[in-house]
This record gives C-alpha cells, structure tokens and sequence, in this order.
C-alpha cells in the first residue's frame, strides 16, 4: 500500500474511531498511535518531496510551464487578431421609435 493510501486510511480510521463505541480508555492509546502514524507518513512525504527537487523546483517550473501557456495563448490571440477582419461595433439606436 503506498503512503498516500496509508495516510487517507489512517485519516479515516481517525475520523471513525469515536463512534465505534470501544471502551474510553481505549482512546488514550489509539489516538496517539494513529497521529504518531499519520506524522510518520507526513515527514516521510515531505523527504520524498525534498528528494526528488524540492517544492521550489516544481512551483518554478509549474509556474514557467504556466507562463509559456499564456504566452503562446497571447501570441495566438495576437495572431488571429491581426489576420481577422476589423468590423466596427454595432451599436443599436438610441431611440426606440427610429427602429421601425
């Protein structure tokens, strides 16, 4: 099982527990295993993370992924404006009488 599915079953086992109806002193021990587990598994994806590029790595390279999207978007939209036709607005009569 992957550490992601670990965590969101742990995250869910944490939600459950309290109405499972175990005795209370049950809860002294399950909780704090079950936190200890979902830390583990948080610093174990974070070191991962760390690992493979870092946060900043991929937030620059989402973002400069992102720019050149908006810049061929730009650039198609400068192209198509240049090729099109300009047509003047339309713009409808002020008066409702003149419509006829």
């Amino acid at each position: 099982m992957s550490s992601e599915s670990t965590l969101i079953l742990f995250g869910f086992l944490t939600l459950i527990t309290p109405f499972l109806g175990l005795p209370s002193a049950w809860y002294e021990y399950i909780f704090p295993v079950f936190g200890l587990v979902v830390l583990g598994i948080g610093i174990l994806l974070r070191k991962r993370t760390y690992q493979r590029g870092g946060t900043a790595a991929r937030a620059s390279g989402a973002s400069a992924s992102a720019t050149e999207t908006s810049t061929d978007t730009s650039s198609a939209d400068t192209s198509a404006e240049t090729t099109s036709p300009e047509t003047p607005p339309s713009n409808p009569p002020s008066d409702p009488s003149s419509i006829a």
